[in-house]
């Protein structure tokens, strides 16, 4: 029993002297007042007055990272004690700072640290700046205060004191600053402003905080109105009323067109745009807005349009064709474009540009057995069938065999370009079943043709119809530029 009343004052005992050895946080800590009093006598004593220059004070921040009146309430005193003490030869006052702050908003925060001194101290014009930070540690609030250099960033004195948490700065603490913070946006659009951790619609373009924290506050615009990316700006809130204007930057859109025929113009605004044999093209680095296309193509009647690139990224344009030649043009060239390939066709020519009345041969050769037409589609949609022919009366071909047109060992004449000028399209098209578009009968001409003669647009109705009908498994196709 003795031994364990012995052993239980030994704990007592180590558990008296532990908590004797702990200091309590009020101890050393000081009233309001006599803290600045220390703070002013301490960063004097510490600092290199003849390199501190031209100094200030900065609002001191905290606690939480917010500026409370009891930040600008110590660095106001703090002020008015480094200024009686004579020590430094010259002072901005407080009062002139924020002046000097408010004319650079977009550049300083006004509430600095040792980084943002040296990098923005020669635009306020002083040579030192005194930067502070509160710290809540319960019963006591902890102030460091630093002197740095503006020029170098160096810290050219510092001091720390402990503040007793009385009445009046908890008071003090509670007190925050606050500002009316109006975001205001152009053009005018539909969206979301966030700003610290209010979020409020934007009504005709703007809209208003109130009870806002003082100090930076992160600003995000999402913008839903389409073709418009959203915002993310850092604003420094240091009086009773700020805005915050914002241009909105438009998005850049490319959009894509498709074009039939492809021998189309095409024109956004009035500007034209380059259209590839194969009547696509694309319009770039569009911004977010009304836009009004233009399309236009010989034989074709004529097309306008408009189009927001936000909305819109591809548009389809297939203009009618005043008579069945131009019809059957395009519809060649839409047949041929939708051909999902069982096997390839190989077609080229002796040359790519020519002049009328100058000679030209075709060669086609196919992977595999097949019954094909070649047809020669000019710029008027005027159509000539190369191949079958007087010649070549039968049109089953078999596959790897290199065919030519007109093959002058067995043909014994020669092929020439006839008008108009302009690109020619030769498609070669191919099917597994046999193939008959013209309904060929070679008796009367060498190479059967359909041309604008005042008679043949029901024949090229006809040939439209056949093809749309036609159950086709491969094709290729062969520009021919012809001067």
């Amino acid at each position: 029993m003795r031994k364990l009343l012995a052993g239980l004052f030994a704990v007592f005992l180590l558990m008296s002297l532990g908590c004797a050895a702990t200091p309590s946080m009020d101890e050393g800590a000081l009233q309001l007042y006599p803290g600045i009093d220390a703070i002013a006598g301490k960063l004097i004593e510490s600092t290199d007055i003849e390199k501190a220059g031209k100094i200030t004070v900065a609002d001191f921040i905290g606690p939480s990272g917010q500026i409370t009146h009891l930040g600008r309430h110590i660095s106001d005193k703090l002020s008015v004690r480094l200024f009686s003490s004579r020590r430094f030869s010259d002072m901005m006052e407080r009062r002139q700072l924020k002046q000097v702050l408010a004319t650079h908003k977009q550049e300083l925060s006004g509430y600095f640290d040792q980084r943002s001194v040296n990098r923005f101290g020669h635009m306020i014009g002083v040579d030192s700046m005194v930067i502070g930070k509160l710290e809540n540690l319960g019963t006591v609030i902890d102030l460091t205060a630093k002197v740095v250099h503006a020029k170098t960033g160096r810290i050219l004195g510092m001091a720390d004191v402990r503040i007793l948490k009385n009445d009046a700065v908890r008071r003090l603490i509670s007190q925050r600053e606050t500002s009316t913070l109006t975001v205001s946006v152009k053009p005018v659009v539909s969206g979301t402003v966030t700003a610290g951790s209010k979020s409020i619609r934007l009504t005709n373009g703007s809209a208003s905080f109130t009870g806002l924290s003082c100090g930076v506050c992160q600003v995000h615009i999402s913008v839903s109105t389409p073709g418009y990316a959203s915002v993310t700006r850092s604003v420094n809130l240091q009086s009773k009323n700020e805005n915050l204007n914002i241009n909105l930057e438009s998005r850049k859109y490319d959009v894509s067109f498709q074009i039939v025929p492809p021998e189309a113009d095409l024109s956004v605004d009035g500007e034209k745009i380059d259209v590839n044999d194969q009547g696509f093209a694309r319009a770039l680095s569009l911004s977010a807005r009304q836009y009004c296309y233009s399309v236009s193509a010989e034989g074709f009647e004529n097309r306008t349009g408009r189009f927001n690139p936000a909305q819109k990224q591809v548009i389809m344009v297939d203009l009618n064709a005043r008579d069945a030649f131009y019809s059957l043009k395009s519809d060649f060239f839409k047949k041929v474009q939708g051909i999902d390939k069982d096997f390839n066709i190989r077609l080229w020519a002796s040359r790519k540009e020519c002049r009328t009345g100058e000679p030209i041969k075709f060669y086609f050769r196919t992977e595999r057995d097949c019954y094909l037409n070649l047809v020669d589609v000019n710029s008027r949609g005027e159509l000539t069938l190369l191949f079958p022919n007087r010649f070549h009366r039968h049109n089953f071909i078999r596959a790897g065999r290199t065919y030519q047109i007109p093959d002058e060992r067995y043909d014994g004449f020669e092929y020439e370009i006839q008008p108009p000028v302009g690109t020619d399209r030769i498609y070669a098209i191919a099917s597994s079943s046999p193939l008959d578009l013209f309904d060929n009968d070679f008796e009367q001409s060498r190479f059967m043709a359909v041309t604008r003669n005042g008679r043949q647009d029901a024949r090229a109705r006809g040939i439209g119809i056949r093809l749309k009908n036609a159950r086709l498994d491969s094709a290729a196709e062969y520009l021919l530029r012809i001067r």
